[in-house]
Parts: C-alpha cells; structure tokens; sequence
C-alpha cells in the first residue's frame, strides 16, 4: 500500500484549500518480491486519483481533489474541504500506471472531512 507521508489518515477541516500530502509509491526492492507497488526497475508514468464518500460511494473527487501532480514515484496531491458534501468519510481510488505499462488500482483511505467543533 502506498504510504501517505507523515499522516495515515488526512483530516480536512472547513476552510481547508490546497492542503498538501505526498503518497509515496515503492519500487519492489528485488525482482519478485512484492514488496512494492510498482515493479522492480520500473517507476511511475501516469495516475488518476479518484475520491469516494465512504456512505454513498459517490464521486466526490471534483469537490475534495484540487490538483494532483507526478513528482517521481510520488503523488503530489491538494485536498480542499468538501464544503458541499461536508463532514464524512472519504476515500482514495489510485489507477496508475508504469513506464512499462504495468497497470493497477489501489483503493486506500481515509479522508475525514470534521467540523471545527468536532474533537478528535
């Protein structure tokens, strides 16, 4: 699974615009080991980013994603607070692909959209 750097779970409060997180991709370390997203020797080509809310599984990715960037094997992404939909549970859908073609879907979470007043 991909790592969110420095955060397993992104928190998105009202007034939240263009909050910044990384979701790093690993490289297996070795052929065959499995122990990365994308294969030995290869790196990262293209990523669509898709964002679902948890209670009705509708896309919500024009309402939270503002932008999201290639930087390496990295997933440079800007999150805004879904103002419409508002607090909830949302989650992250990676299709992506490598230089060499290899392609894949990862679904992974959490995005918790809270009001100002919620604690914790």
């Amino acid at each position: 699974m991909p790592d969110i750097i420095g955060s397993y779970t992104i928190i998105l409060r009202p007034g939240a615009s263009k909050s910044p997180y990384i979701v790093r991709f690993t490289v297996e370390s070795a052929l065959g080991e499995n122990d990365g997203e994308i294969p030995y020797g290869d790196s990262l080509a293209a990523c669509v980013v898709k964002i679902y809310g948890e209670a009705d599984d509708i896309d919500r990715t024009s309402e939270i994603l503002d932008s999201d960037t290639i930087n390496g094997n990295d997933v440079e992404l800007e999150l805004d607070y879904p103002d419409t939909t508002g607090p909830g549970h949302y989650y992250l859908v990676f299709t992506y692909t490598t230089q060499s073609g290899y392609t894949d879907v990862i679904i992974m979470g959490w995005i918790v959209a809270k009001l100002l007043s919620d604690v914790g």
